[in-house]
């Protein structure tokens, strides 16, 4: 029989900020935490860009065609996390993340299939690592 778990807040009993989930074949765990994206947004980047939808995104500005600051609501732990861009306009573009991410934003930029900065009308891209 199946069980619906119903709670506001889940904690770890040895460590509060931290829950180990057991995978499939119950042989190993992952904390959950990790597991997390702790930002994520999907973009227009086309004319006056703007956000379509986000999570612990405060604002992204225009830089220049094809670059795009995200600047995060709640600070990243370090300058260590990873960051996943991609675009679903139809064309080849390619999303290069820039190595000079801070704590607190990241910028994003999107090569056409020539190399060249291009903008974009669907960008998204996925943050994880740890909060402050």
């Amino acid at each position: 029989m199946a069980s619906i778990l119903k709670v506001d807040t889940i904690t770890g009993v040895t460590t509060a900020g931290s829950i180990a989930v057991t995978g499939e074949g119950n042989s190993t765990t992952t904390n959950l935490q990790q597991g997390l994206a702790k930002v994520w947004i999907k973009y227009n980047g086309t004319g006056t860009i703007a956000i379509t939808d986000s999570f612990n995104v405060a604002s992204i500005t225009d830089e220049t065609t094809g670059t795009t600051t995200v600047t995060f609501t709640g600070a990243m732990g370090n300058a260590n996390y990873s960051i996943k861009g991609q675009n679903s306009d139809g064309s080849l573009h390619l999303q290069v993340i820039d190595t000079n991410q801070t704590t607190s934003a990241y910028r994003q930029r999107t090569l056409d299939g020539s190399a060249q900065l291009a903008d974009d009308n669907a960008v998204y891209g996925d943050t994880h690592g740890d909060l402050a």
